[in-house]
């Protein structure tokens, strides 16, 4: 059944829930949270939209420019080494804005 197909049909049986992202990496609850909060703490920011550029931008700047590494630095209250370490995976984890944007995003 084509994904088109199967659409239709869970939308007419009620199923289909509307703007509700998928969750991602299938991650408990807990850990969700951890780096929802980790994010927040890194940008800086206080709205989701600016969150999620910021937290963006640092991700892909950090290894090519040291005074993002410093700043994040601060604000974390994480040694340098742990930090980059942590900002390495998120880079991994979350490779586009998009991906980062439905962390961010609750389920309604």
């Amino acid at each position: 059944m084509s994904k088109n197909k199967s659409n239709q049909l869970a939308r007419s049986a009620g199923g289909h829930k509307v703007f509700q992202p998928e969750l991602s990496k299938g991650l408990s609850e807990t850990e969700r949270q951890k780096r929802i909060a980790f994010v927040m703490m890194a940008s800086g920011e206080k709205s989701i939209n600016s969150v999620v550029d910021s937290f963006y931008k640092i991700l892909t700047t950090f290894e090519a420019n040291p005074k993002v590494v410093d700043e994040v630095s601060k604000r974390t209250k994480l040694s340098k080494r742990e930090l980059v370490s942590r900002l390495a995976f998120y880079k991994k984890e979350y490779e586009d804005v998009v991906e980062v944007r439905d962390l961010l995003y609750k389920v309604w």
